[in-house]
C-alpha cells in the first residue's frame, strides 16, 4: 500500500460528438449531463506522484522539469474494459459507482451497466444489473488469485 499511489476508476466515452442539449440555466447540473459522448465504458487506471522525477506526465499535470526538481504524475497503468457491441452494432453503457482497495484482495470496483463485458461478469437478458469487479492493484487486470470467474460478478434479474 503505497500513499503515493492513487487509483482512478472512470467513465469513458470512444463517441467525440459535442453534446448540445444543454440546459438553458447559468448553473448546469453536470452530474446528468455530459460534454462528450453518449455511452461510456469503464477505464481504472493507477497514478503515481514522484518528487523530482524525470518520469513521464499525466496530461502535464504538475509536470516536472528535467533538472528532476518539480514534482510529476505518472502513469503505472491503465486498464480499459470495453463493452461488446449489440447486435446492431450500438453499445450500452457501463456506469462506474465507487472503488475501494482492500489489502490482501484488490481493486472493487462496483456499479451497474445492462452492457456485456469481459469487466462486468455474465449477464441474462437485457436489464441493467449490478457489477462488482476485482482487479489486481499491481497490473489492473482481473484479479487471477481468487476462485475461478469469481473476480467479476453480476447481480440482478
Amino acid at each position: 500500500n503505497n500513499p503515493d499511489i492513487v487509483y482512478v476508476a472512470s467513465m469513458v466515452s470512444q463517441d467525440t460528438t459535442t453534446t448540445n442539449d444543454y440546459p438553458d440555466t447559468e448553473f448546469p447540473n453536470w452530474t446528468h449531463l455530459f460534454h462528450r459522448g453518449k455511452t461510456f465504458e469503464m477505464t481504472v487506471e493507477a497514478l503515481q506522484y514522484e518528487e523530482g522525477s524525470s518520469a513521464s506526465t499525466f496530461d502535464g499535470i504538475l509536470e516536472g522539469n528535467s533538472g528532476g526538481g518539480g514534482p510529476v504524475i505518472s502513469t503505472l497503468w491503465s486498464q480499459y474494459f470495453p463493452v461488446e457491441p449489440e447486435a446492431d452494432g450500438s453499445k450500452l453503457s457501463v456506469y462506474v459507482g465507487g472503488m475501494i482497495y482492500k489489502e490482501g484482495l484488490g481493486l472493487i470496483v462496483a456499479g451497474s451497466t445492462a452492457a456485456q463485458g469481459i469487466g462486468y461478469g455474465p449477464s441474462e437478458g437485457d436489464d441493467e444489473d449490478g457489477y462488482v469487479t476485482i482487479l489486481d492493484p499491481s497490473t489492473g487486470e482481473l484479479a487471477s488469485n481468487l476462485i475461478a470467474n469469481k473476480n467479476n460478478q453480476r447481480f440482478g434479474t
